[in-house]
């Protein structure tokens, strides 16, 4: 079993009919068990992002940037899903 904590501050903004574009901060962890959550472990991220609104549901896209990177980790992350609120 793991403990995991997420803190996102998100601001979004619609810029046309079925398009809208956010900017984020977020910062999360991931520790073995309760009592080893420290606020030490806890890994920043910046980016943005556009949603859209399509017949299928949200289609989110967003690029991140690690912003405490170590070795053999991408800088940069992009990722695409379907069904999160516009």
């Amino acid at each position: 079993r793991f403990s995991a904590v997420l803190h996102v501050v998100e601001l979004r903004r619609h810029l046309w009919r079925w398009l809208a574009g956010v900017a984020f901060v977020d910062a999360g962890g991931l520790w073995p068990g309760w009592d080893d959550i420290s606020p030490d472990g806890l890994r920043p991220s910046a980016g943005a992002g556009l949603r859209l609104r399509t017949p299928l549901g949200i289609v989110r896209g967003d690029m991140g940037v690690n912003l405490d990177r170590r070795e053999n980790e991408d800088r940069v992350r992009f990722h695409l899903s379907v069904g999160q609120a516009f």
